[in-house]
């Protein structure tokens, strides 16, 4: 089976030192650049992935979802609607402030919302279509780690 993954995801992973062909660790990387993938899930072939980064201010973290309804939340932020409308049509990264982002040009922001939830400070959500590539690793929904 032909395995994909988005340029979104493999980017972040080369970006704090792990290969997305391999899936192993390739290099070091400073605390001050963790990332948490806290899931996995291989969908009609493509390996999505919901990824927490460091948001660049504070102590809260991006969501970083991957696959259909790809999404990058961002706890605690609030934009005007002139800077949420010319945000449309731009790379992600020129609004996030993450080095992992920086050299996305290609992953650009197609709707700005703003959610406040109930007693919450506002989140606003990016979503992007997720471009994919193919993985060249060996089908890996078989792969054992052990």
């Amino acid at each position: 089976m032909a395995v994909t993954i988005s340029n979104c995801s493999a980017a972040m992973l080369l970006y704090h030192g792990v290969d997305p062909e391999q899936f192993a660790v390739v290099r070091a990387v400073p605390r001050t650049n963790a990332i948490e993938i806290s899931e996995v899930r291989l969908v009609d072939g493509h390996l999505a992935l919901t990824i927490l980064l460091p948001m660049p201010y504070g102590s809260r973290r991006m969501t970083v979802i991957t696959g259909k309804n790809a999404s990058i939340s961002l706890p605690g932020m609030e934009l005007s609607p002139e800077v949420a409308a010319a945000a449309v049509g731009r790379p992600v990264g020129r609004l996030l402030g993450h080095p992992a982002f920086e050299n996305l040009t290609e992953i650009l922001v197609t709707e700005v919302l703003q959610v406040v939830e109930v007693g919450q400070r506002p989140t606003t959500i990016l979503r992007f279509k997720d471009q994919v590539k193919l993985l060249n690793a060996t089908d890996i929904a078989t792969r054992s780690y052990n």
